[in-house]
């Protein structure tokens, strides 16, 4: 799981059918989805596939992409962001959680 946190790209996670019993996986495509600044779903019936992958596809078409370059580091410790857009109301925001510096 570690690659994901630290990939820079929003990993969207669908659980269907014999996944929806397993509640450890279902936490970790959870917690990947928002590692990664993006959304975990279920499918309890196939009718909701539709909307899923609709949800999915607006988010992507409204994506902006914010960039920086932290200053140089020996460590390649975990290092936590959070991004918020002020004087906004009614944004929703996804975004990763942070990122490991030089990689």
């Amino acid at each position: 799981m570690a690659p994901a946190r630290g990939s820079g790209t929003p990993i969207y996670t669908v659980a269907r059918a014999d996944a929806l019993k397993n509640q450890a996986l279902l936490f970790r495509l959870k917690l990947i989805a928002s590692w990664t600044g993006a959304s975990s779903s279920v499918v309890r019936q196939s009718r909701d596939i539709d909307g899923i992958f609709q949800k999915m596809t607006e988010d992507l078409q409204h994506t902006y992409l914010l960039a920086y370059s932290p200053a140089a580091s020996m460590d390649s410790k975990w290092r936590s962001i959070r991004v918020s857009a002020k004087g906004m109301n009614n944004v929703r925001i996804l975004a990763g959680e942070g990122y490991f510096p030089n990689r």
